[in-house]
C-alpha cells in the first residue's frame, strides 16, 4: 500500500534540475492536521463514504484516511456552560424569543 522512499528516489531529488526527465518522489505525510474549515467537510465526506459502502454491503471500517489525521477546531465550538446552567440559559432565551414574537398592543 505504501511506497518506501529508496536511495534512488533521494538521488533523483538531489539531481533535480540536471535533467529534463520527469520523475516523481513518493510522499505520504506522517500526519495531517486539518483546521475546522477544511476538516469538517473531510469528516463529513468520510461519513458519507462509509454510509455508501455499508449500503452496498461492504465493510465501512475499510474507509479511512491513509495517514493519521487530526481535526483542530479552534473557534467554531464554544461552551456556554455546563448542563444545569445551559438548560436555564436556554429556557430564558426561549422565553425572551417568545415574548418578542407576541402581538404587541399599541
Amino acid at each position: 500500500m505504501y511506497h518506501q522512499v529508496t536511495k534512488a528516489d533521494v538521488d533523483r531529488v538531489l539531481a533535480w534540475g540536471e535533467s529534463d526527465a520527469p520523475s516523481e518522489v513518493p510522499f505520504i505525510p506522517a500526519r495531517v492536521i486539518l483546521q475546522d474549515f477544511t476538516g469538517v467537510p473531510a469528516v463529513v465526506d468520510f461519513a458519507a463514504m462509509r454510509d455508501a459502502v455499508k449500503a452496498l454491503g461492504g465493510d465501512p471500517e475499510r474507509v479511512n484516511p491513509r495517514c493519521p489525521s487530526d481535526l483542530v477546531i479552534d473557534h467554531s465550538v464554544q461552551v456556554g456552560g455546563w448542563v444545569g446552567v445551559a438548560q436555564e440559559r436556554g429556557r430564558k432565551g426561549r422565553e425572551g424569543r417568545t415574548l418578542d414574537c407576541r402581538v404587541r398592543k399599541y
